[in-house]
C-alpha cells in the first residue's frame, strides 16, 4: 500500500474529487505503459516510464533506458506517435527526451539525472523550458 494524498478533515466533496481523479489518471497512465519496437529479427518490449531519452542518427535509433540500450531501425516520428508525449518532448530534431529524468535545463542542453547531457536546439529551447516546467507543477500538485 502507498499513501498517494493527505486529506484533513473536514473534507470537501471537490477536494476528494480532484484527487481521486488526479490518482486514476497517474495508474492509468502507468498501467501496462510499454511500446513493442520489431527489428529483425528482433522484438522489444520497453517500458517507456523507463526510457530516459531516445537519439537518431540516420536511420539508427538508439533508446537509453535505466538498465541498458537498444540499437534499433526506427523513426522518431513512429515512437513519438507510440509514447505518451506528455513526459516526452522532441528537444532536437534527433531527441526526444523523458522530462521524468531530466534534473535542469541549460541553454542548448538537458541535463538528466544520471549526469548525461542531452542537446536542445535555439530553435526548441523556449518550449522544451516550458514544457518541463509545466511537467515540474504537475508532478509537485
Amino acid at each position: 500500500m502507498r499513501a498517494y494524498r493527505y486529506l484533513l478533515k473536514p473534507i470537501e466533496s471537490e477536494e476528494l474529487k480532484k484527487h481521486v481523479l488526479a490518482c486514476i489518471k497517474e495508474i492509468e497512465m502507468n498501467k501496462n505503459n510499454y511500446i513493442v519496437i520489431k527489428n529483425n529479427p528482433n522484438t522489444y518490449k520497453i517500458y517507456s516510464n523507463e526510457i530516459k531519452y531516445i537519439e537518431v542518427q540516420k536511420k539508427q535509433m538508439s533508446i537509453y533506458t535505466i538498465n541498458k540500450s537498444f540499437d534499433v531501425r526506427y523513426s522518431l516520428g513512429k515512437i513519438e506517435k507510440d509514447l505518451t508525449l506528455d513526459k516526452y518532448v522532441r528537444c532536437h530534431k534527433s531527441f526526444l527526451v523523458n522530462l521524468s529524468y531530466v534534473e535542469n535545463i541549460k541553454p542548448n542542453i538537458a541535463v538528466l539525472e544520471s549526469g548525461e547531457e542531452v542537446p536542445i536546439s535555439r530553435y526548441r529551447y523556449k518550449d522544451v523550458k516550458e514544457q518541463f516546467l509545466k511537467f515540474l507543477g504537475e508532478t509537485i500538485c
